[in-house]
């Protein structure tokens, strides 16, 4: 499971990621869904670590994954 808690991200004085909270379970397909600017893109980005959100929970299988070794 992968999961996100309150994600944002400032640049400069604008907001590209408000406080996004997502769950995506094990064989769950999620769609990322917005006009052009909204943050998509600099929401996936965040989840690649070591991209830093000003506010971050990012969980995988209920476990900061920012530290765990890629296999």
């Amino acid at each position: 499971m992968l999961e996100t808690r309150h994600l944002s991200r400032r640049v400069g004085d604008k907001v590209v990621v408000d406080g996004i909270s997502v769950c995506v379970r094990p064989g769950e397909i999620p769609g990322l869904v917005g006009p052009s600017g909204a943050g998509k893109s600099s929401f996936l980005r965040l989840l690649k670590p070591p991209r830093r959100a000003d506010r971050r929970h990012r969980l995988l299988d209920g476990q900061d994954y920012r530290g765990v070794p890629p296999t």
